[in-house]
């Protein structure tokens, strides 16, 4: 990724629904609420102190970066994601379902649950990111790396087909893939 902060149109004001951003440097303190309803980002840099709840439903961000202090939800259901960095993000409720991650990275990132449901997952990796529950039921996998990913539980492990996991978190997460495959553990 090469966003260059210099070369940005600084934006300090709130975001709206159905807005387009390019080349936007967005530096937001701490708020409520956030609604970027069908907005796009592209070529951008979106800093966010905190807030309570992040909607951004049916948008569209390409070649942005992203840095969030901490968020209770936020709401990218049915989002495009295209070479995309996450980094810092502290989340209560993430929700990526039916969203469409293509070279996506999460860097330093914590979350309570993270739902991927039904997403469609191309080249998304994680670094030194953890989550208490991760859903990945129903999502289609060409690349995730879940190594960097410390998670405590997972549901929908029948979805795991070409995702690259661990050695312990294979390990961890060994006793539901055999109840899954009908293996009794004796």
């Amino acid at each position: 990724m090469n966003l260059r902060a210099e070369n940005l149109e600084p934006l300090n004001d709130a975001l709206l629904d159905g807005e387009d951003y390019e080349d936007a440097l967005i530096e937001l303190g701490v708020s409520e609420r956030i609604s970027s309803r069908k907005s796009r980002f592209f070529e951008s840099q979106i800093s966010i102190d905190s807030t309570l709840e992040w909607v951004a439903i049916d948008g569209a961000f390409r070649n942005s970066r992203i840095e969030i202090g901490r968020v209770g939800s936020m709401d990218f259901t049915a989002t495009t994601l295209n070479i995309v960095e996450f980094s810092g993000l502290k989340a209560g409720y993430a929700n990526f379902v039916n969203a469409n991650l293509s070279d996506v990275h999460f860097r330093d990132c914590t979350f309570e649950t993270l739902d991927l449901f039904g997403a469609s997952l191309k080249n998304v990796s994680f670094e030194q990111c953890r989550v208490d529950e991760l859903d990945i039921s129903t999502v289609e996998i060409d690349g995730l790396d879940l190594r960097g990913l410390d998670f405590a539980g997972v549901r929908g492990l029948a979805s795991l087909k070409g995702a690259t996991i661990s050695d312990s978190q294979l390990s961890q997460i060994a006793p539901e893939l055999a109840r899954s495959a009908g293996i009794h553990l004796g």
